[in-house]
């Protein structure tokens, strides 16, 4: 098994004649990271523009991965701040 960048791997490949098949692994991107209080701050300004603040944090955790009880309390929390 060799790793490598893909320029490295295709270097080496072309120093020496290979034998039989090269299988090439690429790895997926890392998760974004996912900042709870923006995401918060979100729900809450949404749900202060009418929408429903439960069916706002289902969508946002979805999208996100977030905990739908983290959000939904910083959201609250973000809402009481602000009045």
């Amino acid at each position: 098994m060799r790793r490598g960048t893909l320029a490295e791997l295709t270097l080496w490949v072309g120093e020496r004649e290979p034998k039989g098949e090269i299988v090439v692994v690429v790895a997926g991107a890392d998760a974004p990271k996912v900042d709870l209080d923006s995401v918060a701050r979100e729900a809450a300004t949404r749900a202060d523009s009418g929408e429903r603040l439960k069916t706002v944090v289902a969508e946002l955790a979805e999208a996100t991965g977030l905990r739908r009880k983290d959000l939904y309390a910083a959201a609250l929390a973000r809402r009481a701040d602000r009045q």
